[in-house]
């Protein structure tokens, strides 16, 4: 070292580091301004502290592992997470304030929320919910409503059931209109034996036909609407009880769909004199005798027809002269 009596001794500088410094050999390092000196294999930076240490480590919860201590003179101290066992997180204490640590959740730890904040995996049914107890819908019913019958909705979704509350009837949309597939309507009032009728568009009630369980009885006169026959004299007999024939152009009636116990009548309108015979009929009797009807009247034939082991029995009586 040199020596200045007004400075003081003084080290070398050295930028950096001497090329071959021998062991003992001490420099101040002007690129670092530092005081440093060789050991005959490295070199030593001399500290500038007021104290020293030996080892130097760090101690960390244990939800944390740490390398590289102890640091005796120089080195890097590490702190990473430590291992954990599956499906935990890191949360203070269940129901008290604390230190956090690694655990599994708890129903505390999940807040309420709406529906609303689950944006993906909702279930699309009722047993997805885990809902045990619900009658589900197999299929084909996309809604079922009520409500009052001019109330409907318009057609137009194929499925859906509808019920009248105050008519009592239970529709089904076709997708074009509303098919009524069910009226519930209690079961009418009415008089014992007597047979049920409607008695108005949607109201049912006693008739005037009885039935005691061995006999009907009518309670007024039966009235069958005449049938007509134009030409010919082709007589559906099942049409009507009384027929009547314009113009018969023949003498041969033919009768058709004859019925046991049956009561008919017959009304001829033909100016011609005829002694009519009867088809269908296996035999035919007469009274008074069977004969030509008066020419430019008209004649009325009534028959009663009884069927004996398979044989059509006719007895007809008849008038003519009628004008």
């Amino acid at each position: 070292m040199r020596s200045n009596s007004t400075s003081g001794a003084q080290l070398p500088v050295i930028a950096g580091a001497p090329g071959t410094p021998p062991q003992g050999a001490i420099w101040y390092d002007s690129t670092d301004s530092k005081l440093k000196y060789y050991t005959g294999s490295s070199t030593v930076t001399v500290g500038t502290g007021g104290g020293s240490v030996t080892s130097v480590n760090l101690s960390a919860p244990s939800e944390f592992s740490v390398s590289g201590g102890p640091v005796n003179t120089s080195g890097t101290l590490g702190l990473a997470w430590a291992s954990q066992a599956a499906n935990k997180v890191l949360a203070s204490p269940d129901g008290t304030a604390g230190l956090p640590s690694f655990r599994t959740l708890v129903q505390a730890d999940i807040p309420n929320m709406d529906w609303s904040k689950i944006s993906s995996g909702k279930p699309t049914t009722l047993s997805g919910y885990g809902i045990t107890d619900s009658v589900q819908n197999a299929g084909n019913t996309p809604s079922l409503q009520s409500g009052l019958d001019a109330g409907k909705p318009a057609a137009g979704t194929v499925g859906r059931i509808f019920i009248a509350y105050d008519t009592g009837k239970i529709y089904r949309d076709s997708g074009a209109t509303w098919v009524l597939i069910a009226n519930s309507y209690s079961a009418p009032t009415g008089t014992t034996n007597h047979i049920v009728k409607f008695t108005g568009a949607s109201t049912m009630g006693d008739s005037l036909i009885v039935d005691d369980g061995s006999r009907i009885t009518v309670t007024s006169d039966v009235v069958s609407t005449p049938g007509t026959v134009n030409t010919g004299g082709t007589i559906d007999l099942r049409t009507s009880n009384t027929h009547l024939l314009k113009s018969v152009g023949g003498s041969v009636l033919t009768l058709q769909n004859l019925a046991h116990g049956g009561l008919y009548n017959i009304i001829i309108n033909d100016s011609t004199s005829r002694t009519y015979t009867f088809s269908g009929c296996t035999n035919s009797y007469f009274k008074p005798a069977n004969g030509p009807t008066t020419t430019g009247t008209q004649s009325v034939y009534g028959l009663l027809v009884y069927n004996d082991g398979g044989n059509w029995n006719c007895y007809i009586t008849w008038s003519t002269g009628f004008q």
